[in-house]
C-alpha cells in the first residue's frame, strides 16, 4: 500500500479515537455520539488505520483474499466487544473482573493525562492493589493498562472492550503469521478460520481482561519462535523473549513469583478456582494415564449435562463442536505428530499446549476455565491444521 495513503488512514484512525474520546463528555441521553456509539466509531477507526499492516499480511501469507476476510472478523469482533459488555452486565452485575479494572484504570487514567506520575503511585495504593504481588503482576498489571488504555481513548468500557479487542485480535494475527512462515504443509487458511471464528478466542480476548494481553503476548512470542527458527534468530528471539516475559508478568502463576514454585501453584490452583455455581471437580493427574483424561476435561468441558445456565450451554455446545473437529482430524493430528522432527514450530505448539493443559487441569470453576482456554486453543489448533500426505 502506498506510504501517502497508509499515512492517510493512521490520521483517519488518530481523528476516530480523538472524537471518541469526545464523547465520553457528551450525555449519552441526548447525544448521538453515545457510549456505543464512540465505540463504534473508535473501532471504524482502529480498522482503518490497520488496513496497511492486514494488506502486508495477506500478501506475506501470499493470499490477498485473506485480506476480506482479516476485515469482516475485525469488525465481527468489536461488535462481540459491545455484546460481551452488555452479557457481563445484564448476567453479573457488579461481581466481575471489570468491576474492579475499571474504577482503577479511570483513578489511574485522570494522573497519566495530567502528566502527574508522582501521584501514580498514591492513587495505585488507594485502589485495590493486590500486595501480595511484587509489583505490577497479575491483576496489578491489569489496572495500570486499563488506565493506560483509558488515558489514551477517554475513560468508557465500551471504548476499552473495543481497544483491547483490536488487541487479541492481532495477537491471533502473530499467531497466524507464525504458522504461515513456520509451518510450509500446513493449511494456513483453514488456521486463520479456525482462530478468527473459534467462538472462544473470538469472545473472551474481546473484553477489558487477561486473556486479549494473554493471546497478544503469546502471539508475539510464538511469532518470535517460527523467526528463529527460519532464519532471522536475533529479531526472533527479542520477540520470543518480549512475548514471554508479557506472559509471566499477567499469569504470575505461571511466570513463576519470587519464592514460589510451579508446583506449590499448581496445587493451589484448584483451591482458589473451586467456588461460585460454576465450580467443579477437576481430574486429578496422579500418573501419565490420567494425562489423556486431564487433557479432555480442559479442551472440551463442560459437557451439556453440566451446563447449568445460557452462558455455560454455549460453552458446551462450543465443547462439543470442538470435540467432533478434533475427531474427524485424527489423521491430522497424526501428522503434525509425524512432523515433530522436521517442523520445530509443532514442537513448540505441542509443548506449550501441554504445559498450558497441565496448569488449566487444577482449574476448578468452568468459567475461569473456558476463559483461561483462549490461551491454549491458538496452539491446540495448530494441530489439527497439518494435511496429511496423500
Amino acid at each position: 500500500m502506498r506510504p501517502r495513503l497508509a499515512a492517510i488512514l493512521a490520521v483517519a484512525g488518530a481523528a476516530a479515537v480523538t472524537l471518541a474520546r469526545r464523547g465520553a463528555t457528551v450525555s449519552p441521553s441526548g447525544s448521538p455520539l453515545g457510549p456505543a456509539a464512540s465505540a463504534t466509531l473508535l473501532g471504524g477507526g482502529l480498522a482503518v488505520a490497520s488496513m496497511p499492516a492486514l494488506a502486508r499480511h495477506a500478501r506475506l501469507v501470499g493470499d490477498r483474499r485473506v485480506l476480506w476476510t482479516l476485515l469482516v472478523a475485525q469488525q465481527l469482533r468489536f461488535g462481540i466487544a459491545l455484546v460481551h459488555l452488555g452479557v457481563l452486565q445484564r448476567a453479573y452485575p457488579g461481581i466481575t473482573d471489570v468491576d474492579d479494572y475499571d474504577p482503577a484504570g479511570r483513578a489511574i487514567a485522570q494522573h497519566l493525562r495530567a502528566g502527574r506520575v508522582s501521584g501514580l503511585g498514591t492513587t495505585m495504593r488507594s485502589v485495590p492493589w493486590e500486595t501480595r504481588l511484587p509489583g505490577p503482576l497479575g491483576t496489578n498489571l491489569m489496572r495500570l493498562l486499563t488506565g493506560a488504555v483509558y488515558a489514551a481513548v477517554g475513560p468508557s468500557r465500551e471504548r476499552g472492550f473495543v481497544v483491547f479487542s483490536w488487541l487479541g485480535f492481532w495477537g491471533l494475527m502473530c499467531f497466524h503469521r507464525a504458522f504461515a512462515i513456520a509451518v510450509p504443509r500446513g493449511r494456513s487458511a483453514t488456521y486463520l478460520r479456525l482462530l478468527l471464528f473459534q467462538p472462544s478466542l473470538a469472545f473472551h480476548t474481546s473484553s477489558i481482561g487477561k486473556e486479549a494481553w494473554m493471546v497478544a503476548s503469546l502471539g508475539v512470542g510464538s511469532l518470535g519462535v517460527a523467526r528463529a527458527l527460519t532464519g532471522s534468530a536475533r529479531r526472533g528471539i527479542v520477540m520470543a523473549a518480549a512475548g514471554g516475559i508479557g506472559a509471566g508478568l499477567m499469569r504470575a502463576q505461571v511466570g513463576g513469583r519470587i519464592g514460589v514454585t510451579v508446583g506449590s501453584e499448581l496445587r493451589d490452583a484448584g483451591a482458589r478456582s473451586a467456588f461460585g455455581g460454576s465450580a467443579f471437580s477437576p481430574v486429578d493427574v496422579r500418573s501419565i494415564r490420567d494425562v489423556p483424561l486431564a487433557a479432555a476435561s480442559v479442551l472440551f468441558r463442560p459437557h451439556p449435562l453440566e451446563a447449568h445456565n445460557l452462558q455455560a450451554r454455549m460453552a458446551s455446545m462450543e465443547g462439543l463442536l470442538l470435540l467432533a473437529l478434533s475427531l474427524r482430524r485424527i489423521g491430522w493430528g497424526l501428522a503434525a505428530a509425524a512432523h515433530v522432527r522436521r517442523q520445530p514450530y509443532v514442537t513448540f505448539a505441542a509443548a506449550c499446549s501441554a504445559v498450558l493443559v497441565a496448569y488449566m487441569s487444577r482449574v476448578a470453576n468452568f468459567g475461569m476455565l473456558v476463559r483461561q482456554r483462549a490461551s491454549l486453543l491458538p496452539f491446540y489448533l495448530v494441530l489439527l491444521s497439518i494435511p496429511p500426505r496423500r
